[in-house]
C-alpha cells in the first residue's frame, strides 16, 4: 500500500488525453518491429493495445487493457519515460509488461506481470481509480528497467552487507638505538716507532652509529734498548700518544669490519746509559695511522677485536750520546693488536 501511496502523489496531476465519452482508446497505427506485431483488438467495450517499443529496440514491450475513459498504453509509456527521467535504454534488459484494469467508480484492481530472461512476477494491486493504477504500474516498471533484472515488488530489502570488524594491529617493531658506545682495551706488538719490537697497552672509547664509529683513546709502548755497534752507550726509548679518528663499519651477522684512519699526539722519551753524564731527553710523536681491524661479537653486549695499523710519523724523533745518533724512529711502522670491547646501550 506505500508503493501504491508513492505512485499515486507521483502521478497526480498528470495530464490525460482527452477522448469522446464512451468511445474506446485506440493506439495509432504504427510499423511494430521484425518478429513483434501490435495488436489492437476491441471486446465487450475495452480497448486492449500494444505500445510499440520505438525507437529501443524491443527494449519494453507493453500489452495494456484498460476500460474507456482510462490511461492508455500510449500514456502508460510516456509515465514510464517521465518516472526515469529519460527514454528507456536500448542496451537495458528485454521486458515484457502485461497489465489490465479493471472496475468501475471507486473500486478499481490492477493485475500487473512484468517479466523477463531471468523470470517474471504478477502482482494484484487495488485502488479508487484507474488513473492511479495507471501510474502505479509505470513506476513499478521503471523500478524493473533501473534494476535491468527481473523485478521483485515487494518483499523486504536485500540483506545489507557489513563491514568486517578491524583486525587488529601487530606491535610496532622495538625502536633501534641510532648511536651507541663501546669502551675497550688491547695489548699488542709495534714494529717502527721504536728500536726493535715493542710490546705496548692501550684503552679506547667510541661512538657507535649505525654504519660507523668514532674513536678516542690512547697507547703505551715499553722501553726498549738501542745500542750503536761501535760503541758500549746505549739508550732507552719509550712511547706514548693519545688518537682519534673515524672508522667505517660495513657489518656481516655477528662480523663487523672496521676500516679506520686518524691521527697520534704525544711524546717519545730517551735516556741515556753507560755514558759519563746520562741524560733524559723528550721529543713529540706526531704520526698518521690507519689501521683496518675486525670485530667478532660472540654476544651483543661483547667484541673481540683484532687491529692491524700502518702508522706514518710527520716527524721522525732521534736520539744521540756525544753527537752520536743512537736512534731514530723510522720511516713507517706497523702495529697489531688484539682486544676486546663492552658495547654500552
Amino acid at each position: 500500500m506505500y508503493a501504491i501511496a508513492i505512485a499515486a502523489a507521483i502521478t497526480a496531476g498528470l495530464p490525460q488525453p482527452k477522448r469522446a465519452t464512451g468511445e474506446p482508446a485506440r493506439l495509432p497505427p504504427a510499423a511494430p518491429p521484425a518478429g513483434a506485431p501490435a495488436v489492437e483488438s476491441e471486446t465487450a467495450g475495452v480497448a486492449t493495445a500494444t505500445a510499440p517499443a520505438e525507437p529501443t529496440q524491443d527494449t519494453l514491450r507493453i500489452d495494456w487493457n484498460a476500460p474507456p475513459g482510462c490511461p492508455d498504453g500510449i500514456e502508460l509509456r510516456r509515465r514510464i519515460d517521465e518516472q526515469m527521467g529519460a527514454a528507456v535504454r536500448a542496451e537495458q534488459d528485454a521486458l515484457t509488461v502485461t497489465g489490465e484494469i479493471s472496475g468501475a467508480e471507486s473500486t478499481w484492481n490492477l493485475r500487473l506481470r512484468i517479466a523477463n530472461d531471468a523470470g517474471e512476477q504478477v502482482r494484484e494491486l487495488p485502488g479508487t481509480s484507474c488513473d492511479e493504477l495507471t501510474g502505479t504500474a509505470a513506476l513499478l516498471v521503471a523500478i524493473a528497467l533501473e534494476r535491468d533484472a527481473a523485478p521483485k515488488i515487494d518483499g523486504p530489502p536485500p540483506p545489507t552487507k557489513t563491514a568486517d570488524p578491524p583486525q587488529p594491529q601487530p606491535p610496532p617493531p622495538p625502536q633501534r638505538h641510532r648511536f651507541g658506545g663501546a669502551l675497550g682495551v688491547q695489548a699488542g706488538l709495534s714494529w717502527g716507532p721504536l728500536p726493535r719490537l715493542a710490546g705496548g697497552l692501550g684503552a679506547s672509547g667510541a661512538l657507535l652509529l649505525r654504519h660507523a664509529r668514532i674513536e678516542i683513546g690512547g697507547a703505551y709502548w715499553f722501553p726498549r734498548i738501542s745500542t750503536p755497534a761501535s760503541r758500549t752507550d746505549e739508550a732507552s726509548v719509550q712511547l706514548w700518544y693519545l688518537h682519534a679518528g673515524g672508522c667505517g663499519v660495513p657489518a656481516w651477522k655477528r662480523v663487523e669490519l672496521v676500516l679506520c684512519a686518524g691521527m697520534q699526539a704525544g711524546a717519545m722519551s730517551g735516556h741515556g746509559r753507560g755514558a759519563n753524564r746520562p741524560r733524559t731527553g723528550r721529543l713529540p710523536w706526531v704520526a698518521v695511522a690507519m689501521n683496518p681491524g675486525v670485530v667478532l661479537k660472540p654476544i651483543p653486549r661483547l667484541g673481540l677485536r683484532l687491529d692491524t695499523t700502518l702508522v706514518v710519523p710527520v716527524v721522525r724523533p732521534g736520539f744521540s750520546i756525544d753527537d752520536l745518533v743512537v736512534f731514530r724512529a723510522r720511516p713507517a711502522g706497523f702495529v697489531a693488536a688484539l682486544g676486546v670491547e663492552v658495547r654500552l646501550p
